[in-house]
């Protein structure tokens, strides 16, 4: 259906590698019973994107910090984000929770744990550079694409698999 469609191209958007999503022989995507859980813990209300989140306004997380606090000072009712339905009905108090993830007293928005997989991987990966002397391609590889290939629990084995 066409909700179906919208909520797995906001998990791929979102998370990168949603862990109910995985690549199959011919590039073809599949999806496991689960997915809408998911989306509905992200759908609905303020999200700072999880990529940005994990990514980038972590390692920032003081900057970040001061700009919202800026931003909170305004009597703004609504705000149009950048993606998704928009406007939504938001003031400071849920800018502040949208950005919680920076904030170590204010409650953030919840995030499905198994789909912060691919994200926490890179975000370690992220940390790292420079502290070690491994590869960075075989970090890489290792945390985030090997995660496209991988058998998650509860899949189908794949044909090649049955075979051996």
């Amino acid at each position: 259906t066409r909700q179906q469609a919208w909520a797995k191209m906001a998990l791929l958007v979102a998370f990168f590698i949603p862990a109910r999503q995985r690549i199959v022989e011919g590039g073809k995507a599949e999806w496991q019973e689960g997915y809408m859980k998911s989306f509905e813990m992200i759908a609905n209300g303020l999200l700072v994107s999880p990529i940005l989140q994990k990514l980038v306004f972590e390692k920032a997380a003081p900057t970040v910090r001061e700009w919202v606090d800026e931003i909170a000072k305004w009597p703004f009712k609504q705000i149009y984000p950048a993606h998704y339905e928009a406007p939504v009905r938001a003031g400071p108090q849920e800018l502040r929770k949208a950005f919680g993830f920076v904030f170590p007293n204010v409650e953030g928005r919840a995030l499905p744990n198994e789909d912060m997989k691919t994200l926490n991987d890179l975000g370690e990966i992220i940390q790292s550079v420079g502290e070690r002397d491994e590869e960075l391609y075989g970090k890489l590889f290792d945390k985030f694409f090997k995660n496209l290939f991988v058998t998650k629990p509860g899949w189908l084995r794949d044909k090649e698999e049955d075979r051996n």
